[in-house]
């Protein structure tokens, strides 16, 4: 599948359609400047620019005006214009396949050239609600493109009987915003047919999930970008966070989860012949005798329905064991197996027409037989008023306080989606309500009709399945009311919606059930997931992991993934993890390794960890890779913070104003080699600054000054002035009784592994250049070479794979004994001296004397006879030299 032309065609077709629809309500004189006045002046227009509207055209006129005031313009247009790529791409995908009742192609002929078919054949269409008069009279007056529209929206509405869900009646302003000349070449149908090969249309998840994605591209990068804003608006999240999940990674999970179920409840299996990612464990056959029925999957956040299609295919094997046909299996799986939730009604849309055209693929009369997906979208209750509840309830006080209860629940129920918490009992008792008073004539239509979705959306809430498996959102930059959602029911794991979803979809799952996830991987290390993990490993199991390598999602999503499936049981069951760390590539890479991590004997990449064993690690993280001699070392290890005190130090708020190159400033005033006291007495205004900078063991990365004369005043009073709200400068002004002190210090990010250097008395540093103190320079040289050992990188590995090396993971690093101290800080000072006069060896330090390829010292007779800068002008010895 050429993916690169999927979304090079896409990010066009969203445009184009925009643009041609834009021009069409032009044409009927809306414009993004008059419709909020056209709505007001409340008048029928039965002509436009000379030209008489029909009946039809002035009820659609009206029609679009109102939804334009509601939604506003641009809004509109967008709407509609995904609405029609939507259906082009639904149909070009049935006519391909066969699957358009009709059997008649929409947009080729049989031999695949845009040469609608549908346009030679229209005069013996059989289609329900076909004017067969008006097709006579187009065509004789040979109006191709308006015949072609016409035929257009009389297939989708006919449609509408086997497909509700994808194909809604057009007789409104969607029909009136249809965009002109189709027939064109170069037109969005002309260029989806050629842009993108027709064999590509068969492969229906994968097609469906690309062309959604990749439509949603401009708004998805608009959103992410940095420069949008603090958060992300409730409308926008699926915007931000809606990523199509690769399909080896959906495999694997459904593999693990819905296929992992099946055979604990029934062992032998010819299930897993078939299925190419699933981990072979060991696990004892429960007692409890399950049927197909039983095994129920939810997504929570169905996206496109990848998911949900995939499963229809483990599903079928499993009743085919039991004994079904295709065609009763696919009956059961769509109608009773199956649920999906999400807060996009265009996803939920494509993901209804996955579902739908997958049971196609198993029963090719599928459509007719009347079975609709248990897929919602997630609406709220903000339309549902007081008055609504007082006709809903009459005098029922018990019903009343529970829709109202309900509705308080719901208010933000587009914005939480899946981790919406509703009563159950209030969501019995309006159901109840709901199915015995269905035709009160009293009740405003609309608001029943959303409060009938809203229930039937959040009973998937209360329910419990076999298997929740998703790709949940990525995202904290939560809004104002998100966040205080979030604090409020989820504080303990609000790092980000994933978390939440990872803690959620657990308690969605039966007891013994499975919840299988793809998510960023920083749960499994990071402190603010610290409880996750704790949840996780006291009330579950992980059975299988994998960590997939740094980038290898960049191309869809910049964030490094893992994948995984849990068990909702606690039991001391050995989990297997992948580790493709090494495995550079993108997700295809990912996907070979996995696979031929399954099938070998000794994998070298593959570990066996039961999760027990991850809470003898600092803060539970999960070391999966870690030696039993790594583990033991943590167990028996006192924490370097306990030892020393690592630290991060100032933050200036303004670097710009602050910070300078050692070189841009006079070095007479600078303060070098100083303590703490000395500097407030120079009366000097700029010292040296540790900053971090690039990898460097030992010594160097000297090349900042600050100005913090007077004990940093100026910079305390601007931090007092911009927070006004703080008492101290503290919060910025950080550990300020260690400033001056003899460190050592490592560059909080890094590439790969971290680097420790010393640094003498007279440094202040930031955040950036985090620093540890030692009571005595001695035990400061013997732990600079632990920390710069092959050891120390091994148990780092383990407490931050991200690469971001904060003071809490250096603390956590276990110390066992200081052995032969005498000769590890003999050589610690020699390795220091070695770096100390490389990095003099260059004009960028400080202490630079001469260029070490010029002659020695004795062949100069001006050499200076000090090399520290503020015994005489910096710039003087360099001009000299």
């Amino acid at each position: 599948m050429n993916k690169n032309a999927i979304k090079k065609y896409a990010v066009w077709a969203r445009r184009e359609l925009i643009e041609r629809i834009a021009q069409r309500a032009m044409r009927y004189g809306i414009t993004a400047e008059n419709a909020e006045n056209l709505f007001m002046q409340n008048t029928e227009r039965r002509t436009v620019n000379g030209v008489v509207l029909t009946s039809t055209e002035v009820r659609q006129c009206q029609a679009l005006l109102h939804r334009m005031h509601v939604a506003g313009f641009s809004q509109v247009i967008e709407e509609v214009a995904y609405t029609w790529f939507n259906r082009f791409a639904a149909l070009r995908f049935m006519e391909v396949n066969g699957y358009l009742p009709s059997h008649v192609r929409v947009f080729t002929n049989d031999a695949g050239a845009f040469k609608p078919q549908i346009l030679a054949e229209a005069i013996h269409l059989e289609l329900e609600g076909l004017d067969r008069k008006h097709v006579y009279e187009l065509e004789n007056a040979n109006k191709h493109d308006e015949l072609f529209k016409y035929l257009l929206i009389v297939q989708c509405n006919a449609l509408n009987s086997l497909l509700p869900g994808m194909f809604q009646k057009i007789n409104d302003y969607t029909e009136l915003l249809l965009p002109d000349y189709l027939l064109r070449a170069g037109s969005v149908l002309e260029q989806m047919i050629t842009a993108i090969p027709e064999k590509d249309w068969t492969d229906q998840v994968q097609i469906i999930g690309w062309l959604y994605q990749y439509y949603n591209t401009v708004q998805h990068e608009a959103v992410i970008d940095p420069l949008y804003g603090k958060y992300v608006r409730g409308e926008d999240i699926p915007a931000a966070t809606q990523l199509f999940t690769p399909d080896w990674v959906v495999k694997y999970i459904v593999d693990n989860t819905v296929g992992q179920y099946w055979l604990d409840h029934v062992g032998t299996s010819r299930l897993t012949e078939n299925m190419t990612y699933h981990v072979a464990q060991e696990s004892d056959v429960g007692t409890e005798a399950i049927t197909p029925e039983d095994v129920t999957v939810f997504d929570p956040c169905v996206g496109s329905g990848h998911f949900l299609v995939y499963t229809i295919d483990i599903l079928i094997q499993i009743y085919r064991e039991y004994g079904y046909s295709d065609r009763e299996a696919i009956t059961k799986i769509i109608g009773q197996n199956l649920f999906g939730l999400d807060i996009d009604a265009r996803a939920v849309q494509l993901a209804y027409f996955a579902v739908m055209m997958k049971g196609c693929q198993y029963d090719r009369r599928f459509l007719r037989r009347g079975i609709q997906p248990n897929i919602y979208t997630i609406l709220d209750s903000n339309t549902l008023d007081d008055d609504f509840v007082e006709q809903f309830c009459a005098s029922d006080t018990a019903l009343s306080d529970a829709l109202k209860h309900f509705i308080k629940a719901t208010r933000m129920a587009r914005e939480t989606g899946s981790i919406t918490l509703v009563p159950e009992d209030c969501l019995n008792r309006i159901e109840a309500h709901l199915s015995t008073h269905a035709g009160q004539d009293l009740l405003d239509a609309n608001k029943t009709r959303t409060l009938s979705a809203l229930v039937r959306a959040m009973r998937l809430l209360v329910t419990k399945y076999a298997a929740v498996v998703t790709n949940p959102p990525y995202l904290n930059k939560y809004d104002v009311d998100l966040k205080a959602y979030v604090q409020k029911h989820y504080k303990a794991y609000s790092g980000d919606l994933f978390s939440i979803f990872i803690y959620q979809c657990l308690r969605y799952c039966r007891p013994k059930g499975y919840a299988g996830l793809m998510t960023p991987n920083v749960w499994m290390f990071i402190k603010s997931y610290e409880k996750l993990r704790q949840f996780i490993l006291d009330e579950a199991s992980i059975t299988t992991l994998v960590q997939m390598a740094k980038g290898a999602f960049f191309s869809d999503a910049s964030v490094d993934v893992c994948a995984f499936a849990i068990q909702n049981v606690n039991t001391e069951r050995v989990g297997d993890y992948f580790r493709l760390e090494n495995f550079v590539g993108d997700m295809s890479v990912q996907a070979e390794k996995l696979h031929e991590g399954l099938k070998m004997k000794n994998c070298p990449y593959r570990y066996r960890v039961s999760s027990g064993l991850f809470k003898t690690l600092p803060g539970v993280q999960i070391g999966y890779w870690a030696s039993h001699a790594v583990l033991r070392c943590f167990e028996v290890g006192k924490p370097l913070g306990k030892i020393a005190a690592p630290r991060q130090g100032l933050a200036t708020t303004d670097n710009n104003k602050y910070l300078r190159h050692w070189y841009e400033v006079s070095a007479d005033n600078i303060g070098f080699g100083l303590d703490r006291q000395g500097a407030i007495q120079s009366n000097l205004k700029w010292f040296p600054y540790n900053k971090g900078g690039e990898f460097r063991k030992w010594y160097g990365n000297q090349d900042y000054i600050v100005n913090y004369q007077h004990d940093g005043a100026s910079i305390k009073h601007d931090v007092l002035a911009k927070y006004p709200y703080l008492k101290t400068p503290a919060f910025v002004v950080k550990n300020a009784e260690t400033y001056f002190h003899p460190s050592l210090s490592w560059s909080k990010v890094s590439s790969g592994n971290v680097a420790f250097r010393y640094f003498p008395q007279g440094f202040l540093y930031d955040v950036s250049g985090c620093s540890i103190f030692f009571d005595h320079t001695e035990t400061l040289h013997f732990y600079a070479g632990f920390l710069n050992s092959r050891v120390c990188a091994i148990l780092l590995e383990i407490l931050s794979p991200t690469l971001n090396y904060e003071t809490g993971h250096i603390g956590m690093l276990p110390i066992l004994a200081m052995t032969h101290p005498s000769d590890i800080e003999r050589l610690v000072s020699q390795n220091i001296e070695l770096s100390r006069n490389d990095w003099d060896n260059f004009e960028t330090s400080w202490d630079f004397q001469r260029h070490p390829l010029l002659p020695k010292p004795n062949v100069l007779k001006d050499s200076p006879s000090s090399g520290h800068p503020h015994h005489f002008s910096r710039h003087d010895e360099n001009i000299s030299l």
